[in-house]
């Protein structure tokens, strides 16, 4: 019996041990996105910003053009070039284009064409005023206007190495090749740098600012969303949900005589029995939604969208086999031999007229209905289904 105990719980830190490792991965998992959705937002603010401002030099490279005042190219390309990325900016604002994937690859190509232009304005500023300033205005953009470390040094050393190519091309011009590239080679370095350190200082900016909003919203005992965590879930979604007209299904779980539990056992043994009944709902509802809640106490939400009554039964009938299945012994005066749960059901539409907390006090009702009606029983539309006799496992 000493052995069987000793197993048991070994078993139970481990699936506890797993439970909290799923949590972790999928957490930091969730914070990568948001960092990304951070630096494609950012990005997107600066690529308009970046296009106003070369918008507003080719307006007045054309004006020069027009007037004889300026001899290289107009500037019309460039401008058409920026004119579109701001129209593409607007259907952005107005979320035409939410996906941030979409996003990433637009402010990309943006820069892209910011660097081809560049070089090629370069090119002929080496070749009629005999100087390089474009290298100049190319390095100042990048570093001040685009948040990456990859692509952003990618762009510094390509455009430094064109640009030296570019003044042996023109060897014979009157500019100081070696001095020319010496200065392209220290300004690429700094540059470098900068962007290096921006991007550092970026990044713990924003994982700080992720950690404290995520801070507390995850209870520390079960690794299940906790009320906090859940209220910030719910405010981005729930008017998302309504404008897509969404159907909502929700499991309010409650431990059976769980009090009668902790006076018999002690709270140590208390919190290791929530822990895998935790476990046991987590396992079997994270497949289907990211919302297990630990909402208060003992009692555990589910909140699902789009599902149907008969496969949220179907789902709740699972995790009272699985929990059946642990084999807990209940404690004195429980009203089966065994830590049973009951359960309630109950769904929504979601609209501009209610909100998740209708629906949960719809669950909570049918949850009283499964409690005063015996226990060990799950209730949806005020019929209860009551679940199968349980036992403890003898050995034999």
């Amino acid at each position: 019996m000493g052995n069987e105990r000793d197993s048991k719980t070994d078993d139970r830190k481990s699936n506890s041990t797993l439970l909290y490792l799923k949590n972790l991965l999928k957490k930091k998992e969730k914070n990568r996105q948001e960092l990304e959705h951070y630096i494609t937002v950012d990005n997107i603010n600066n690529m308009l910003m970046v296009s106003l401002i070369l918008m507003l030099l080719s307006v007045i490279k054309i004006i020069c053009k027009v007037k004889a005042i300026w001899g290289a190219d107009s500037g019309i390309g460039l401008f058409l070039i920026t004119l579109v990325y701001s129209l593409i900016y607007y259907f952005i604002h107005i979320k035409i284009l939410e996906d941030i994937k979409i996003q990433k690859y637009i402010y990309i190509s943006f820069w892209i064409f910011i660097n081809l232009f560049g070089l090629k304005y370069l090119y002929m500023e080496i070749q009629i005023y005999h100087s390089i300033i474009y290298f100049y205005l190319l390095m100042y953009l990048i570093t001040g206007f685009y948040i990456s470390s990859f692509y952003a040094v990618f762009f510094i050393i390509l455009d430094s190495v064109i640009a030296i190519k570019f003044l042996f091309h023109f060897s014979n011009s009157d500019i100081d090749i070696r001095v020319a590239i010496s200065v392209i080679v220290i300004i690429a370095f700094v540059s470098m740098l900068i962007m290096i350190m921006k991007y550092y200082h970026y990044t713990k900016d924003k994982w700080a600012r992720i950690t404290i909003r995520t801070m507390g919203g995850v209870d520390c005992l079960t690794n299940l969303l906790n009320r906090r965590g859940f209220e910030d879930e719910l405010d981005k979604q729930w008017a998302l949900w309504g404008d897509l007209r969404k159907a909502m299904i929700s499991i309010m779980i409650d431990i059976d005589n769980f009090k009668t539990y902790n006076d018999t056992y002690g709270h140590i043994e208390g919190d290791q029995c929530l822990k895998d009944i935790s476990e046991c709902i987590y396992d079997i509802a994270s497949r289907k939604t990211d919302f297990v809640v630990r909402y208060g106490g003992e009692e555990i939400v589910v909140v699902f969208t789009d599902m149907s009554e008969e496969n949220c039964i179907e789902m709740a009938l699972n995790i009272q086999e699985r929990i059946n299945g642990l084999q807990i012994k209940a404690g004195k005066e429980a009203s089966y031999p065994i830590v049973t749960v009951s359960m309630g059901i109950a769904s929504m539409a979601v609209s501009s007229s209610n909100t998740i907390y209708d629906l949960i006090d719809k669950a909570d009702e049918q949850l009283y209905l499964s409690k005063n009606r015996g226990r060990n029983r799950i209730t949806i539309n005020n019929m209860s289904i009551e679940l199968n006799r349980v036992r403890v496992a003898t050995n034999s």
